[in-house]
């Protein structure tokens, strides 16, 4: 694994990535996830890469329509499930990539799924379900998060008032309810924190610059390496 050396950005849709600099990081390879698909600084990176993977996603056709342009000219990765839904909505899924077959494609990555299976709908994430396995497809060596708290149903979760942020509460579709979203932030979490481990033994090292939980199991800022 010494041939892994690059360095990739996930981005998440956690409030934190109000603070992004994608100025800064425009070379940087970069992951975003469902509703980066609308931050026009985002496709402006050097290396743009789009995940999304909830159905209720689905629901919604400007999204649809928008993901399936953006997928003519840029790497888009969903699931099967997901390209096959786009095509019954009458849309063109053609040109979104299947990470069920990059997850059938590369050794790791079918490591990956066995050891890490995709659970239920209200307990999937994009973040691990389809963004980390680019990730590895890409063979980056650090992959650092952002705007990934994972702490859906924290009412004390401050949500930033920058327009650019994209997720407001009022506008954004989450079919959780309260408790539902706990026991998300609670799955994902520990699998974070069990895939971080797994992935050492690979010489690939996760690291997260939200501020979220993440922070209190062991995660370090890549920004800290950096300066050691």
């Amino acid at each position: 694994m010494s041939s892994r050396t690059q360095v990739c950005h996930i981005l998440g849709n956690g409030p934190s990535l109000a603070k992004y600099e994608f100025v800064k990081y425009r070379n940087v390879l970069t992951i975003g996830t469902n509703r980066l698909l609308f931050v026009d600084r985002f496709w402006q990176c050097t290396s743009p890469v789009f995940c999304f993977s909830e159905e209720r996603l689905l629901k919604d056709k400007v999204f649809i329509d928008l993901v399936v342009q953006k997928s003519r000219n840029y790497k888009v990765f969903a699931s099967d499930k997901i390209i096959s839904g786009i095509n019954k909505l009458g849309f063109d899924g053609k040109h979104i990539q299947s990470v069920d077959k990059i997850l059938q494609s590369f050794n790791l990555l079918q490591k990956f799924r066995k050891q890490f299976p995709v659970p239920g709908e209200l307990e999937k994430t994009v973040v691990i379900d389809v963004a980390i396995p680019v990730a590895l497809m890409y063979q980056c060596a650090d992959i650092v998060f952002f705007g990934c708290e994972f702490s859906y149903g924290n009412k004390n979760q401050n949500v930033s008032k920058n327009p650019d942020y994209f997720l407001q509460r009022d506008e954004f579709i989450f079919d959780h309810s309260n408790q539902s979203a706990i026991n998300w932030s609670d799955i994902n979490v520990q699998r974070m924190i069990d895939i971080k481990k797994w992935l050492i033994f690979f010489s690939i090292h996760l690291y997260d610059e939200s501020g979220g939980r993440l922070k209190d199991h062991g995660f370090k800022k890549y920004s800290q390496k950096i300066k050691n």
